[in-house]
């Protein structure tokens, strides 16, 4: 079944037509680990139109990540030689490997005929369509010792708990340095226009958006002058009280609460808490607050 499987998968991959990794050069394959139940692949490495990505980013549509791969964007420098790592120890992951000694572990992955580890390793055919120069230039290029070192590497895995490297990606969409996140975001997240369905999963990528800014947004709605929303006591009772909502919604993953209320009047954090609660479930029976307020939010994403 397992070696069905792996023909189907191949051959899908050589015959589409409309496959990228076939017609695409700019897409670079780097690992491709097929599972030991026999079941699709779960998990690859392959660095894409990020190549080329910043002399195009005014060009980009769609998801920044998602579809059908449900790709991150991974910092090579930093983070590719440990994600290979983990992607290749996946065959031995499963719960009937669980209890086998390191030894037969590593004899199964040096064995398994499905992932390209084998490759890498210098213990079988390699793979066409993956490129393992990159990785192994961390290891000293592509020669056996290289390999070797690689190997090494990879097997050292079997005798500790590794952690996903993914399970610190930022909204599951990028893997790296701070200043690496930074460069996403100006360079493919501000200033684009996100659809309802994108927004919640950019946000994290987006960072601290002012709370000037949200309060312009929140008095072109409302007719309202940005400053009068800054008062504890404004008469413009609504308006003051989606301000608050909006900071609440964008801004607290960023800052603590106690600051946000310092910037929206000197008000304490649990002020912000209450007053959404309150407007949630005043939204829920008011469809026309909830318009208004959904409008601000997209504004403030395609700005």
């Amino acid at each position: 079944m397992r070696e069905q499987l792996s023909k189907l998968h191949r051959a899908e991959f050589d015959s589409h037509s409309s496959n990228p990794l076939k017609n695409d050069r700019s897409i670079r394959i780097y690992a491709n680990p097929l599972p030991a139940d026999g079941t699709h692949p779960k998990g690859g490495i392959a660095r894409g139109w990020f190549d080329e990505a910043e002399d195009q980013a005014s060009t980009i549509t769609g998801h920044l990540y998602g579809g059908r791969f449900k790709a991150v964007v991974v910092e090579a420098d930093e983070y590719l030689k440990e994600l290979s790592r983990y992607l290749h120890l996946n065959p031995v992951r499963l719960k009937k490997y669980k209890e086998l000694p390191i030894e037969e572990k590593a004899k199964l992955l040096k064995e398994y005929r499905w992932s390209s580890l084998r490759g890498y390793m210098g213990l079988g055919k390699r793979d066409s369509f993956v490129l393992y120069d990159t990785v192994l230039g961390y290891m000293g290029g592509e020669t056996k010792e290289g390999a070797r070192r690689y190997g090494d590497f990879v097997l050292s895995g079997l005798g500790t708990v590794m952690k996903n490297p993914l399970a610190d990606s930022r909204a599951g969409a990028v893997l790296g340095t701070e200043s690496f996140i930074e460069w996403i975001r100006k360079t493919f997240v501000d200033g684009r226009k996100w659809t309802r369905k994108e927004q919640p999963q950019v946000k994290p990528l987006r960072g601290v958006i002012p709370v000037e800014e949200i309060a312009q947004a929140v008095g072109e709605e409302y007719g309202v002058k940005p400053a009068e929303n800054f008062k504890v006591r404004s008469p413009h009772r609504e308006a003051r009280r989606v301000l608050l909502e909006m900071s609440y919604r964008l801004n607290t993953n960023y800052l603590p609460l106690q600051k946000l209320g310092d910037e929206l009047g000197g008000i304490g954090g649990a002020a912000i808490t209450n007053n959404h609660m309150r407007l949630q479930q005043q939204m829920s029976d008011d469809a026309r607050l909830t318009r208004r307020v959904e409008k601000i939010h997209r504004k403030l994403f395609s700005v």
